[in-house]
């Protein structure tokens, strides 16, 4: 077992004891006996109560388990008990985080391989966000406001590559959010947004 699957099953059983219902009621989209269902990056998932196991809704209508870092997420926003608003400001990764050299974590090593990727590919970038019900806004060559979960909404802002400056990719979340997540999972929930666009990408079919 690889150390992510090692952390997801271990915050998996966490969830168990640590979920609120609070959070289930604000943010899921319903529930029965057997599970919470969830509307993540516009795909629906579901927790099963018994076990944790956290589940997305596949193409072919079956329910597989859920990525790391989407599972994380989840886990984290239906458990971590801080709270208090969301303000509607919208500011960069390194800017949320009081952690010394927290750009390392958060940056350009976590951004990198996906300004590469999406570089001069502004019309299917914004087909992407669009799918992901984004609302342009923001600044850059392709910027949208996506929604997450609910009222959680991550600000997506990408600028191709020029003559003078190499492609950039920035994605800011609200200045209030950690007191829904930990920093860690503010992390998990931008790779999550990323690695979805990256699929959208690559599931649309080449212009002619």
């Amino acid at each position: 077992m690889s150390n992510y699957e090692t952390a997801k099953h271990t915050a998996q059983k966490l969830f168990l004891s640590s979920y609120q219902h609070e959070r289930i009621r604000r943010f899921s989209s319903g529930e029965d006996e057997t599970y919470i269902y969830l509307e993540f990056l516009s795909t629906p998932f579901r927790i099963q109560k018994e076990t944790g196991l956290c589940e997305s809704l596949a193409s072919d209508g079956h329910y597989e388990e859920a990525s790391f870092n989407t599972a994380m997420t989840l886990y984290d926003l239906l458990s971590f008990g801080k709270g208090g608003p969301l303000t509607g400001d919208m500011v960069s990764l390194a800017g949320l985080s009081t952690v010394q050299n927290a750009y390392s974590f958060a940056g350009k090593g976590m951004f990198s391989r996906y300004e590469e990727l999406f570089d001069q590919k502004s019309e299917a970038l914004r087909a992407a966000c669009e799918a992901l019900n984004g609302v342009p806004k923001g600044k850059g060559d392709v910027s949208y406001q996506i929604p997450v979960i609910k009222e959680i909404v991550l600000l997506f802002s990408f600028w191709n590559s020029d003559d003078e400056f190499p492609a950039s990719l920035q994605v800011y979340a609200d200045r209030g959010i950690l007191g829904y997540m930990h920093y860690e999972t503010v992390c998990y929930m931008v790779a999550a947004l990323l690695s979805r666009i990256s699929s959208l990408l690559s599931d649309a079919k080449p212009s002619r």
